[in-house]
């Protein structure tokens, strides 16, 4: 018998070709899919009641596209979070929902310790100036004296706690579940709870699924709670942080907010001024846009910045 599959994770779209010797060996037919970053429902249902599985990105699949799904025996996520996925009607049609585990934990894991390296040496200022042709020495902050504040102990939090601890500073860990204590010893990880996490961390990096758990987690009390000279990055789900009332109600003039916050995901971000960054274009963004506006939205691929 011959499976078909629907390949649709960008990830892997890059080295299709590298899997065909298997694909032919265990009698697959699979299909690359055109896609950018995801298929949305509506890509989904002329296509989807031909394929036996799917190795999927943060494609929709919804209650609509699983009804259409008739042949679909297994959804295979290239990735950890599988919030994109409605796994309980998936299960209740026999539909098997898959994840790869670290998956992403190591480049994940560099990115959160290059942001706040990024905002501690204040890199994009610098690189802003010397485009300007201006060489002041731009103070900066040495993470042996700073807090960082890491929500979530699981494999890519514990991955960025391996890359801090070397720069000398505190470091500061909260999880929900129990974490094993040879674990926290390994990382030498100081556990607290969110609360006190808040308090005293310069630097707050989220790495946790989404679930009704961490559904907003950062709140707009969540934000009055940090220091204002904190920086917080994201890089679990997009609606883990940035809920709405962060907009109307985390302004300076009303309350201590964190003068930084960073985020791999933007489609959840609030209304604001957007302001596209590029690699090679952070110099754009300048202190005027920032004071005019109050706080600027600016997004690089990965990176979404509010100005505070």
């Amino acid at each position: 018998m011959k499976w078909k599959i629907l390949v649709s994770a960008p990830y892997m779209l890059p080295e299709f070709e590298r899997f065909q010797a298997f694909f032919k060996e265990n009698d697959i037919e699979a299909v690359a899919a055109d896609v950018n970053e995801r298929l949305e429902e509506a890509d989904l249902l002329p296509i989807i009641a031909e394929y036996d599985g799917v190795v999927c990105g943060d494609d929709r699949f919804t209650v609509p596209v699983l009804d259409a799904a008739k042949k679909l025996k297994v959804i295979s996520k290239w990735g950890t979070g599988i919030d994109s996925i409605n796994k309980e009607e998936a299960n209740a049609r026999g539909i098997r929902v898959c994840r790869t585990i670290d998956a992403f934990t190591e480049p994940v894991a560099d990115s959160a310790l290059g942001y706040i390296l990024t905002f501690a040496r204040r890199l994009p200022w610098m690189d802003r100036q010397m485009k300007g042709g201006i060489w002041d020495k731009i103070p900066g902050r040495a993470l042996n004296e700073q807090t960082i504040g890491v929500v979530g102990v699981g494999a890519t939090g514990s991955g960025v706690i391996r890359r801090a601890k070397p720069f000398g500073g505190i470091v500061l860990g909260c999880d929900i579940r129990d974490v094993h204590p040879g674990h926290i010893k390994a990382l030498g990880v100081e556990m607290v709870s969110f609360d006190e996490l808040l308090e005293r961390s310069d630097y707050v990096t989220l790495h946790t699924d989404l679930n009704e758990t961490s559904h907003h987690l950062m709140s707009t009390a969540a934000f009055q709670a940090m220091k204002n000279t904190a920086v917080m990055v994201n890089l679990a789900r997009g609606p883990s942080s940035m809920s709405r009332p962060l907009c109307t109600h985390c302004r300076p003039a009303k309350s201590p907010a964190p003068r930084w916050t960073c985020s791999s995901m933007s489609h959840c971000l609030p209304t604001a001024r957007y302001v596209p960054w590029t690699t090679s274009c952070w110099h754009r963004t300048t202190a005027t846009q920032a004071r005019k506006h109050g706080r600027t939205c600016t997004t690089a691929r990965s990176i979404n910045c509010w100005m505070v």
